[in-house]
């Protein structure tokens, strides 16, 4: 009896779950993720208000203006990395930083936003999605990038590493830049 797909051939499935899919289904997850913080902020006045409230962040919020700025960027950007990317066709380079950014997504997952829900065992913006979305989506992304050579595993793992590390930096020159923006343009 013949085999139902040959060796060599891939199934509907096999194609959906490429990397190149992947990459692009990340500007969803990502807006997703963005609007649910800035639709549900305004009622928490937080995005980790257990870990305020405990003492654990110790920075002052932003004004409204610069955080919804920030959400822009934070969505605007990497949308752009992606776009690039996907343009590219396999450049190493933006591959990583599409990896790194699906890490910095993954990392914000636990930080704030995991910690913030065992800590004080209610919601905070952003929480749904950082757990049902970004979690699994951004580890299937990056499993996916070392499955199709994209990434090796070793850098996989090094590129998690940074997106964990860089998470805060990021987050600090994002404010920044979302408030230098919001001066000039006096919103």
């Amino acid at each position: 009896m013949p085999e139902a797909f040959p060796a060599g051939c891939s199934t509907y499935a096999d194609d959906a779950m490429r990397f190149e899919n992947y990459r692009w289904l990340l500007i969803p997850v990502m807006a997703i993720h963005n609007l649910e913080e800035w639709a549900t902020f305004p009622a928490y006045g937080s995005i980790s208000p257990t870990l305020a409230t405990h003492g654990v962040v110790s920075l002052a919020e932003p004004p409204w203006r610069v955080m919804e700025v920030a959400w822009v960027i934070v969505t605007v950007l990497p949308s752009v990395l992606v776009i690039a990317a996907a343009g590219a066709r396999h450049s190493r380079l933006l591959d990583t930083l599409v990896c790194w950014v699906a890490s910095i997504y993954l990392a914000n997952a636990f930080i704030p936003h995991a910690i913030d829900l065992v800590i004080g065992g209610k919601y905070a913006p952003g929480v749904a999605t950082a757990l049902l979305l970004n979690l699994p989506f951004c580890s299937l992304l990056l499993r996916q990038a070392a499955r199709e050579h994209y990434l090796t595993p070793r850098q996989v793992v090094m590129v998690g590493a940074v997106g964990f590390v860089s998470i805060v930096p990021v987050l600090l020159a994002v404010f920044a830049i979302a408030s230098a923006i919001t001066e000039v343009l006096g919103l």
